[in-house]
C-alpha cells in the first residue's frame, strides 16, 4: 500500500517531522502529509478510505464530494469554482448523478470561473492547488506531477505507460508475482492509461530522501499547463 506519513498537525506542534517521500500536501487546517503517491496524496485530502479502494467509481464519487466542499470553501476566499470533468463537462453542485446517468447535466464552459477536476487524482489534486484549497509540494527529483521529457514521450506515443515500468510495482517474493504497491493487485504488463498514479521511474531515485528540496507546484508552474501532461 502507498505510504503515508503525518508530518505536521497544528495541535501538536511537538510531533513536526521534515519531509522525505516525493508528495507532500498541506491541508487548509493546517495539517501536513507526505506520501509516495498519487493515491496516497489524494487520500489525505479524501480520507483513508480511498486509499484501499480498487473501486474507480466510488473514488470518482469521493473526489466528486470534496470538491463540491471546495467548491463552495473557495467562495469565500473570492473564487468561483465550478466542478469539472472533462468527459461529461460542468457537474451542477444540486444534483448527485452518476457518470452514465441519461439526465446526467452539462453545462458549457463558464469562461472565467476556476475548474475543480475530478476526472483522476492527478487533475484533482492540481486543480486544488490552483484554488489554493491545498498547498502541494514535489520533491526535486521526482516528476509525479511536474514536466519531464519521459511525459513529453508517453503523450507524443514515443514511450509506453506501463505498469511494469511503473515507480510503484515491486516484486511479491512470497508469490513470484510482481505487484503494485497503490492499487494492491497483481501487474500487467498493458498500457495503462487510465493509471493517474502511473509514474516513471526517475535516474537515481531514492523513496526517502532526508534534506532535500521540495517544489511548491503552484508557486513554481502555471498549473493550467501541468494539467495538460495529465
Amino acid at each position: 500500500m502507498s505510504e503515508i506519513n503525518i508530518i505536521g498537525n497544528p495541535n501538536f506542534p511537538e510531533d513536526t517531522k521534515d519531509p522525505t517521500l516525493p508528495l507532500v500536501v498541506v491541508l487548509r487546517d493546517g495539517k501536513v502529509g507526505g506520501t509516495d503517491s498519487i493515491k496516497g496524496a489524494v487520500s489525505l485530502i479524501v480520507g483513508k478510505d480511498y486509499l484501499k479502494s480498487k473501486d474507480e467509481t466510488a473514488n470518482w464519487y469521493k473526489r466528486l464530494f470534496v470538491a463540491r466542499k471546495e467548491s463552495m470553501a473557495a467562495i469565500g476566499r473570492g473564487i468561483y469554482a465550478e466542478v469539472y470533468d472533462k468527459r461529461k463537462g460542468v457537474i451542477r453542485n444540486n444534483y448527485a448523478v452518476k457518470p452514465n446517468d441519461p439526465d446526467y447535466e452539462m453545462e458549457e464552459d463558464a469562461g472565467e470561473s476556476e475548474k475543480i477536476r475530478i476526472e483522476n487524482g492527478k487533475s484533482f489534486l492540481l486543480s486544488l492547488a490552483n484554488i489554493k484549497a491545498i498547498a502541494l509540494l514535489e520533491r526535486e527529483d521526482s516528476f509525479q506531477l511536474r514536466p519531464h521529457k519521459i511525459w513529453d514521450e508517453i503523450n507524443s506515443g514515443k514511450r509506453e505507460k506501463q505498469c511494469k515500468k511503473c515507480l510503484h510495482k515491486y516484486e511479491n517474493l512470497k508469490t513470484s508475482s510482481t505487484m503494485c504497491n497503490v492499487f494492491l493487485d497483481k501487474v500487467k504488463n498493458l498500457d495503462s492509461k487510465s493509471c493517474s498514479s502511473f509514474t516513471f521511474i526517475p535516474e537515481g531515485y531514492t523513496l526517502n530522501i532526508h534534506g532535500v528540496k521540495y517544489v511548491n507546484l503552484y508557486e513554481k508552474y502555471d498549473v493550467d499547463d501541468l494539467m495538460k501532461y495529465f
